[in-house]
Formats: structure tokens, C-alpha cells, sequence
């Protein structure tokens, strides 16, 4: 073999190599931004789940008050004086 072909040769692979490696890198690359925005969602999501556990104490305290209302109201219409035909 002549040197030209060697270099033409090694040349290649090189630039092959370069290429692979270069795409492998790129797809870790995106990879590694997926995972990024999967863990921003993620959060959102959490912090989606954290907000409506706090709604639901927040409805738990105002059907809290709501009972306490109604039983109120029933308590003055039970000592409310009758009619005497009934």
C-alpha cells in the first residue's frame, strides 16, 4: 500500500469516528434536556398536587363552618314557640 492510500484511509476513519462520537454526543445532549424538562414538569406537577391539597383543607374548613351553620339554624327552628294546634 502507498502512503497516500493509508492517509486517505486513516483520514477517513478519523472523520468517521468523529462523526459517531459527535451524533453520540448530540443525543446525550438531548437526552440530558429531556431529562431537564421532565424534572420541570415534574415540579409543576408537585407543586399542581401541594396547591389543591391545600384547596381541599381550605373546602374541609368551609364545610367545617357550614355544618356548624346549619346546626345553628336547626337549633333556632327547633326552640322557635309552636302553634298550640300542633
Amino acid at each position: 500500500m502507498d502512503g497516500g492510500a493509508i492517509l486517505t484511509i486513516v483520514g477517513s476513519s478519523v472523520v468517521v469516528g468523529s462523526a459517531i462520537i459527535g451524533g453520540f454526543w448530540k443525543l446525550w445532549v438531548k437526552i440530558g434536556d429531556q431529562n431537564k424538562s421532565i424534572g420541570r414538569l415534574e415540579g409543576k406537577v408537585d407543586g399542581l398536587g401541594t396547591r389543591m391539597h391545600s384547596y381541599e383543607k381550605q373546602l374541609d374548613g368551609f364545610d367545617t363552618r357550614i355544618d356548624r351553620l346549619d346546626k345553628r339554624i336547626n337549633g333556632f327552628i327547633d326552640n322557635l314557640p309552636r302553634k298550640e294546634g300542633e
